[in-house]
């Protein structure tokens, strides 16, 4: 469940440890390097990264908007391959804690650098060669197989819930009460790192309803779950989202938040679907400048080699080009094929 106040000053007091790392600001300088962090909490047992908090324990609180949240969310699509996330805001005073989530992960995963880190004792070091291989076949990864969505031994350690706990998130998704749908999404959110939650028919039934009727931001919060699934789920889970991938590409094409939009493409792209070359090709074409600029699709490419879409995006712009399209989308279009190229 979420984290309280409480929870966060006895997590705070142990210290800086494995599974958790303090950062005392949300800044630029900060944030362009948390794929890093975040390779090496997947890469290890999970973690908590804590933003507003100095090196000896204190909590300060920390200033920090939807533009911030996108930025990180970025710095997971950019480790290899992406690194599930979630976000806990803590009230504290006239300000908040920031927690970031990172789940341990299936697969084993790069930073931006290429490099594969992972948390040793309270600080970041890197894999040798040696160590990439033996963690691979602990992880069931040198087999064979999608390595993108590979299972092993992670889908026999997430939990079921319990009856009481099923009944309680079914009360809170099917509420009229704005309120408690977004609280019941956010605890969602964070138990579906461990928790088998669409092994439940009504939670399926609760969240594909979200994904036809609900608001932006609930949109947002059930792709997240996605997400998610797709990354540490069971292979039960990951087959329900497999029958999402078509409406997830209409919310891609429709929703007005970007922030869902680009949210619809990362699902997409993730499990290599033909959609998310649609839903590029739709932005390239038909979104105007201010909506583009919020997009920022170019941004969004840094995996599409591993995950199976590069030669299908190449033979997309290039077919765009043949067409002679005007300034606005030859520019797009050669943006985009600069980010593929930066893929490899």
């Amino acid at each position: 469940m979420r984290m309280t106040l409480d929870d966060l000053q006895k997590l705070v007091q142990e210290g800086e440890s494995p599974l958790v790392e303090f950062k005392m600001q949300v800044s630029d300088e900060v944030v362009k390097r948390l794929s890093t962090s975040i390779a090496a909490f997947a890469n290890h047992e999970g973690g908590r990264m804590i933003f507003g908090v100095s090196n000896d324990r204190r909590l300060l609180g920390c200033e920090y908007d939807e533009e911030d949240l996108d930025h990180i969310s970025q710095q997971a699509s950019n480790c290899r391959p992406q690194a599930p996330i979630s976000f806990e805001h803590v009230p504290f005073g006239s300000s908040r804690i920031l927690v970031v989530n990172v789940p341990k992960s299936s697969v084993l995963h790069q930073d931006m650098k290429d490099r594969f880190p992972v948390r040793i004792g309270n600080k970041t070091g890197y894999l040798d060669i040696t160590s990439i291989l033996m963690l691979a076949q602990e992880r069931g990864l040198l087999g064979g197989g999608d390595s993108r969505i590979v299972d092993t031994k992670r889908e026999s350690e997430r939990r079921s819930l319990s009856d009481d706990e099923v009944s309680m998130v079914v009360e809170g998704l099917g509420s009229k009460d704005s309120i408690l749908r977004s609280e019941a999404l956010l605890d969602l959110n964070r138990m579906s790192m461990g928790y088998a939650l669409l092994e439940h028919q009504e939670i399926v039934d609760l969240l594909h309803n979200v994904l036809n009727k609900g608001t932006d931001e609930e949109i947002d919060q059930t792709l997240n779950i996605v997400r998610t699934t797709i990354l540490s789920g069971s292979s039960s889970e990951k087959k329900v989202v497999s029958h999402w991938m078509e409406k997830i590409r209409e919310i891609g094409e429709s929703v007005s938040s970007c922030g869902a939009a680009r949210g619809a493409f990362d699902v997409l792209q993730l499990v290599g679907h033909s959609g998310a070359v649609d839903l590029l090709e739709k932005w390239i074409t038909n979104a105007d400048d201010e909506r583009y600029s919020e997009l920022r699709p170019e941004n969004q490419l840094s995996n599409v080699r591993f995950y199976g879409l590069d030669n299908r995006i190449r033979g997309r712009m290039y077919a765009l080009l043949k067409t002679k399209p005007g300034e606005i989308v030859t520019n797009r279009v050669q943006g985009v094929l600069e980010s593929v190229r930066r893929a490899y």
